[in-house]
């Protein structure tokens, strides 16, 4: 099955969203798409760049393994 079966297609994200604007439905013709393993650093210099799924969690372990901080 892909993405083009499907009416709604919802993107998850760190899901804390306590209402119901992030449900995509039960009626079968929706889906939720995570961005959990898009993952990546990109170091130069004294910025940084990151993938979709980074958690701001896992951000700040990257940056401060880098010797970086905000």
């Amino acid at each position: 099955m892909t993405i083009s079966n499907f009416d709604h297609v919802k993107v998850l994200g760190s899901r804390h969203c306590f209402n119901k604007i992030a449900d995509a439905g039960l009626d079968g013709r929706a889906c939720h798409l995570s961005l959990e393993r898009m993952i990546s650093y990109d170091f130069n210099g004294m910025s940084v760049k990151f993938g979709a799924g980074v958690t701001y969690s896992k951000l700040m372990q990257a940056v401060n393994d880098h010797g970086l901080a905000f």
